[in-house]
């Protein structure tokens, strides 16, 4: 699962890096064209881009973190047990393709390059080799194998310099604990106050992000004097995606939905005359296309 998110985090030299890399390379070298339009555009596409490349990483990181270095916060957690060697196997193959893909990125678009050049009209000669990929001018270029190198030396020192460093003997914990002390006897998964939650851990890059583009609204609902309950702070949103996407589309499927329920009760002369219909269709279609080509 570890591999999986840094994948989909496009961390080198995993196999989502290669194709984020090139992108973002294309994007970058948009400014060589002549449009003005076009350049602004493709900045803004980039910066887009990255943005999403940024909140990708955060959320596989709060993905992980709340998953799996946390104290558990059910009993059926506390009791998750390792699969069998069978089951293991069927994680283990997808994270060595995983791992292979990411260091081996040129052979993998070797095998798209038939249909790269049908798309782009274009070769990709000299752009995708064995140990690295290179962007289309050739000015750019990614070496997943020589940066799997740094990152293993890069840390193994640190492992060096923290194990060279630390005091003697060794105290284990949960990674997440957000340095508070063990829980009392009973509460045995832990105070649910120190525990990272979703929500707090989403907080920061909704309060960067959401009061511009969500309409983020936060408030604290404190009690009067005297009432012992405790102080709350209300979040509220709105999501824009909701009025100017989601809600056209459902309506344009029940409308859809209630059009095709018409067929079920046309007649058996109706329903034959459907496929003829469609045949004619095809039919002047085709004579149609003939007649321009």
């Amino acid at each position: 699962m570890l591999v999986a998110a840094c994948a989909a985090a496009a961390l080198p030299p995993l196999s989502g890096f290669a194709s984020e890399w090139l992108l973002l390379q294309a994007l970058l070298a948009a400014w060589r064209v002549g449009d003005l339009a076009f350049q602004i555009l493709a900045l803004a596409i980039a910066a887009v881009a990255a943005l999403a490349a940024a909140l990708g990483a955060a959320a596989m990181v709060r993905m992980f973190g709340l998953a799996f270095l946390g104290r558990p916060r059910t009993p059926r957690a506390a009791g998750a047990q390792e699969m069998a060697g069978t089951a293991r196997l069927a994680l283990v193959i997808p994270v060595v393709l995983t791992v292979l893909i990411g260091l081996l990125p040129g052979p993998m678009l070797d095998l798209a390059g038939d249909a790269l050049r049908l798309l782009t009209r274009h070769d990709m000669a000299g752009r995708a080799g064995f140990a690295g990929v290179a962007a289309g001018d050739g000015a750019a270029g990614y070496a997943p194998l020589g940066v799997a190198a740094l990152l293993a030396l890069a840390g193994a020192a640190v492992l060096w310099i923290v194990r060279r460093g630390a005091a003697p003997g060794v105290a284990r914990g949960p990674a997440w604990d957000c340095g508070f002390a063990a829980p009392p006897a009973h509460l045995p998964f832990g105070d649910p106050r120190t525990q990272p939650s979703s929500a707090g851990f989403a907080q920061p890059i909704a309060r960067m992000l959401g009061q511009p583009m969500l309409g983020v609204h936060e408030a604290v609902d404190m009690p009067e004097p005297g009432d012992g309950r405790a102080a709350r702070v209300v979040a509220r949103f709105r999501d824009p995606t909701i009025p100017l996407l989601l809600t056209p589309l459902a309506r344009a499927r029940d409308a859809l939905s209630a059009w095709l329920d018409r067929l079920r009760n046309l007649s058996i002369r109706q329903t034959l005359m459907l496929p003829f219909a469609t045949l004619v269709a095809l039919l002047v279609l085709v004579s149609w296309l003939e007649s321009r080509g």
